[in-house]
């Protein structure tokens, strides 16, 4: 006669290898599905503001790689109004905007540019 015992759930929690980092693409028997609930203070707010010194300073980061990679564009902080204010790509020949974008934009720019 066989016994059935019923299902234990698994509370067993999940290691990633030392070497690993959080977003890191593994060979498919090492990915771990990562809960949204853990990520989500990984992710900024929308309404988060940052800093204007923080904004200046990735600023002049970009304007320093645009200059290694001679694209001829500059990024310059404008401020919109009062309350807000945000980042505009300009042809350094032409003086033409390019493209306006919030600063969280820019420090996500900064971020991809620095990672690669």
């Amino acid at each position: 006669m066989i016994v059935i015992e019923p299902i234990q759930p698994n509370n067993q929690k999940t290691m990633m290898p030392v070497d690993a980092y959080p977003g890191q693409k593994l060979e498919r028997s090492q990915e771990i599905p990562r809960p949204v609930v853990e990520r989500k203070n990984e992710i900024p707010n929308a309404r988060e503001e940052i800093p204007r010194e923080e904004v200046e300073k990735a600023v002049d980061k970009l304007n320093r790689f645009m200059g290694l990679i001679n694209k001829g564009m500059r990024f310059e902080v404008h401020e919109e109004d009062a309350e807000e204010i945000l980042v505009r790509i300009v042809d350094q020949d032409s003086e033409q905007v390019l493209k306006e974008s919030t600063p969280k934009w820019v420090m996500e720019l900064l971020h991809n540019l620095t990672d690669a």
